[in-house]
């Protein structure tokens, strides 16, 4: 049994994303290695079709599209959002008996192809509500980046198993109209909406009954199995890892303690450790691990001072951030 206060292996999904969207965007070897370089990711980890890259690695390569390309450049990558680039997670969706299993599917295992989101399925009467956030810090362009790539792959779903414009469906993000909204919205059938609490895709729930026409039981079921596989795999059998991440990770630049943390989690600080202990971790690995991913994060936006950084992650000075990077990073360099 790996030490309590081990910490616990990085998130990983397939390398695919990111070499589709270094591809996309970088179309010689030269400028491949200079998006990668600036992204702070190693070139041999977009470069073989099986591989798998680090979440954190993939969102700093998100970052680094996103400065280059702007805010709008999922309405120039198809590839990087289309339902094939889903594996299983699509399959299982589109094999499901009707729309509202579907929408049950995404909202279960979304995180398994896309472990930086935390996604809550909200049912009413009327409709279906997908409520989507960050479950891992990056920064606010490439969130926004990353919501409209995530808009447009739920549409493209819909879209084949309504076999029906979506006009009746909608998205709301929380944040101020763009200004390629217009491209937006000539690009989906969606019903989008700014400025609204939070980024949210809403469904009419009279569709939910309807019956996929790509409906299959064995499939599905297959599907559903390779998913629960690759979440036991990814997770474990327990969200308190993931969820303490979250939490500690939200707090910054204050650092919450662990009495603090388990209230925000609905715990007791003893059922917390003795949580974090059986997952092979600790409290104070995985702040360790959160101050990690979010200064790579800001390192590779390049925009802050090291005190500016130390700041932000709640250092009482840059002396001490120093300290923590050469022990983080000291490997890469």
């Amino acid at each position: 049994m790996p030490k309590a206060n081990s910490r616990p292996a990085p998130l990983r999904l397939p390398a695919a994303y990111g070499r589709a969207l270094v591809n996309r965007f970088a179309s010689t070897p030269l400028e491949q290695a200079a998006l990668l370089a600036k992204a702070n990711v190693p070139e041999a980890a977009v470069a073989s079709s099986t591989a798998e890259i680090e979440v954190a690695a993939l969102l700093r390569i998100v970052v680094a599209v996103t400065a280059a390309e702007g805010e709008d450049w999922p309405l120039r990558a198809t590839q990087v959002w289309a339902n094939a680039m889903q594996g299983a997670l699509d399959v299982a969706a589109r094999s499901a008996p009707t729309i509202g299993d579907a929408i049950a599917i995404l909202a279960k295992y979304g995180r398994v192809r896309a472990p930086y989101l935390s996604i809550k399925l909200v049912r009413t009467r009327r409709v279906e509500r997908l409520l989507i956030d960050r479950a891992i810090d990056t920064d606010e362009p490439a969130w926004r980046s990353i919501a409209y790539a995530i808009a447009f792959s739920v549409q493209a779903m819909l879209a084949q198993m309504c076999e029906c414009a979506v006009e009746n469906a909608r998205v709301t993000f929380p944040w101020r109209s763009p200004v390629f909204a217009p491209r937006l919205r000539e690009a989906v059938s969606y019903r989008l909406e700014f400025e609204a609490p939070q980024f949210m895709i809403e469904i009419p729930a009279k569709w939910c009954a309807t019956r996929s026409p790509f409906a299959d039981p064995d499939l599905h079921a297959s599907a559903v199995a390779e998913l629960d596989q690759a979440d036991e795999r990814q997770f474990g059998s327990d969200d308190v890892v993931r969820d303490t991440i979250r939490v500690i990770a939200r707090q910054f630049p204050q650092r919450v303690g662990e009495d603090r943390l388990a209230s925000l989690l609905g715990l007791s600080r003893r059922t917390l450790v003795r949580k974090l202990a059986a997952a092979g971790t600790s409290y104070r690995a995985l702040l360790d691990q959160a101050l990690r991913e979010r200064a790579a994060a800001m390192a590779a936006r390049g925009n802050m001072s090291r005190a500016e950084m130390a700041a932000a992650l709640g250092y009482a000075d840059p002396t001490s951030f120093s300290r923590a990077c050469r022990r983080w990073f000291e490997v890469q360099k």
